[in-house]
C-alpha cells in the first residue's frame, strides 16, 4: 500500500513540475512575442520590404518551433502576444501585417 501511495505521490510531483516547467516556457513565450514586437516596430522604418518579410518570416519560425517541440500553448501565447504587442506599439503597421496574412 505505501509503494503505491509512494508511486502515487511521486506521479504527481511530477506532474506538477511539467506543469510548472510550462508554464514557464508559456510565459517566456509571451514575454518573447511581446518583444519581437517591439522590435519589429522599432526597427520597420529602417528596413526594405523584403527585409520586412524576413523579420516576419522569422516570427513564424519560432512559432513552428514551439509547436514542434510540443508547446502548443507557448506558440500560441508567443503570437497572440506579437499580435497585441503590434496593435499596442504601431496599430498602422500592425493593420498592415495582418491584411497579408
Amino acid at each position: 500500500m505505501r509503494i503505491l501511495l509512494f508511486a502515487s505521490l511521486a506521479a504527481m510531483m511530477a506532474l506538477a513540475a511539467c506543469s510548472s516547467e510550462e508554464s514557464r516556457i508559456k510565459e517566456a513565450a509571451r514575454q518573447l512575442g511581446k518583444n519581437d514586437a517591439r522590435e519589429l516596430v522599432d526597427d520597420a522604418s529602417s528596413l526594405s520590404k523584403m527585409e520586412l518579410e524576413g523579420r516576419v518570416l522569422e516570427i513564424r519560425v519560432k512559432e513552428s518551433t514551439y509547436r514542434e517541440d510540443g508547446y502548443e500553448k507557448a506558440a500560441d501565447a508567443y503570437v497572440e502576444a506579437f499580435e497585441s504587442g503590434m496593435m499596442e506599439y504601431s496599430d498602422s503597421l500592425a493593420r498592415v501585417m495582418m491584411i497579408k496574412r
